[in-house]
């Protein structure tokens, strides 16, 4: 989490005629600050009356494409955004997570009650062990997260900073847009790194099959958020329609703030598709054999805040699901390796007299562990370098030729127009990344 504190001069707050309607977008001395209207208590007011040229103080981090997630603004006569300061360290948690971690040893218990004569009072011990567990370790993951958001480094941070600007301790340096708080130490961003854009010498050519709209502002717009109910689960998705010139357009991704997976505002990495009335975007799609009326839109670029976004199908692999698949192999292969070393140790050193380490325990060891280390290390390393490569092979090959991309002929023109609004972003503002939704 790269934490960053501004200065800045505020060219437009967009929280009117938005979609999604409940995200506020402000633009502010080149930059782009994303936040939900829930995340602070008392938004509206100061939401009411923030206008262009209003100089603010904002404490965010940076999100993968680039933009940034506010987490407190201050102005010095219109108030202030504060995050909630309620979230401390309490005796109830720490008495919740003995009591979780006292039922998870049901778990282990039975075991135990499995060695016993056969009876129903066994059976029933058991299931009862079993279920224990179960709570118990649900009690141990939910206070655990509390306590990791509580002791959050970025949080704490965030919530010093925003204390010490209060007590007016910060300065801003004349060439930067960051502030310099005592005790706070970050990267700043200078005003020169501000992304300017550029014009195009040469216009890119668009991938087969794909169309582009003109640089068109934003006439009509409507947002609503569905949800559907499929077995054993509730599924909500975005849905955005909106009027350029006399075109029409509609998008449907899935949903990123719902009730049943709503983030911290320091774990947000990414934020949805975001349009205001009066953008002016252009539009890349496809024509739609169903509805012709209605184009296949496949990839959106945001002139007003320079963001660019992919349209994906529900079977697509983004960058971000290959790396974490990467991630996911590594760490499971790491715990394998761990579980196999523990039985191995137990193996040796498990005697008819008891559980101990001697000499020649050792020396067991020490002549078996070498071959199976090695051994192991190559499976862990050979899966991660196996998923490493399938990611590197989607950027070289286009998509084609890996287990992680479908090879059907729409993901290969999804993964074409991906490369087509990365190089359009580099070319335009100097950045690269791309928001891949689906």
């Amino acid at each position: 989490m790269q934490t960053q504190f501004f200065n800045v001069t505020v060219e437009q707050c967009a929280c009117q005629q938005t979609a999604p309607d409940n995200l506020v977008r402000i633009i502010a001395s080149g930059q782009t600050f994303f936040f939900y209207r829930d995340d602070f208590s008392d938004s509206e007011n100061l939401l009411a009356t923030l206008a262009a040229g209003d100089r603010v103080k904002i404490g965010a981090h940076r999100l993968r494409d680039g933009s940034y997630w506010l987490h407190w603004l201050l102005h010095g006569t219109k108030g202030r955004l504060e995050p909630d300061r309620t979230l401390k360290y309490k005796l109830k948690y720490f008495a919740l997570l003995v009591l979780g971690a006292a039922l998870a040893g049901g778990f282990p218990a039975a075991f135990f009650i499995m060695d016993r004569e056969d009876s129903w009072l066994t059976i029933v011990l058991f299931f009862i062990a079993i279920i224990a567990g179960l709570i118990g370790i649900g009690m141990v993951l939910f206070v655990g997260s509390e306590l990791l958001l509580i002791g959050h480094r970025g949080r704490r941070r965030l919530l010093r900073a925003l204390d010490r600007v209060l007590l007016g301790q910060d300065v801003t340096p004349p060439d930067s847009l960051s502030l310099k708080i005592p005790g706070i130490r970050y990267r700043a961003v200078r005003k020169d790194a501000v992304p300017t854009t550029a014009p195009l010498q040469t216009a890119l050519p668009l991938p087969d099959g794909v169309e582009a709209s003109g640089i068109e502002t934003v006439n009509a717009l409507s947002y609503e958020l569905r949800h559907y109910e499929i077995p054993r689960q509730v599924q909500y998705l975005d849905t955005y329609a909106w009027r350029q010139n006399e075109t029409h357009f509609a998008v449907t991704t899935r949903a990123l703030n719902v009730p049943t997976t709503k983030l911290h505002p320091v774990f947000r990495r990414q934020h949805p598709l975001f349009i205001a009335k009066g953008d002016p975007l252009q539009v890349l799609y496809c024509e739609n054999d169903t509805v012709p009326e209605l184009p296949t839109v496949r990839g959106i670029i945001n002139h007003r805040d320079h963001q660019t976004y992919l349209i994906g199908g529900n079977r697509y692999f983004t960058e971000a699901g290959l790396n974490l698949s990467a991630r996911v192999v590594f760490i499971l292969g790491a715990i394998m390796m761990c579980l196999m070393l523990g039985l191995i140790v137990w193996d040796n050193a498990d005697t008819p007299a008891g559980f101990y380490l001697d000499a020649w325990t050792l020396k067991r060891l020490g002549s078996e562990l070498p071959p199976i280390l090695l051994l192991l290390m190559l499976m862990v390393s050979g899966l991660a370098l196996l998923m490493l490569m399938v990611s590197g092979l989607a950027l070289l090959i286009e998509g084609f030729a890996q287990i992680c991309r479908l090879y059907a002929f729409e993901q290969h023109r999804t993964f074409k127009t991906f490369k087509y609004l990365r190089n359009l972003r580099r070319r335009l503002w100097r950045q690269e990344q791309v928001t891949e939704l689906k």
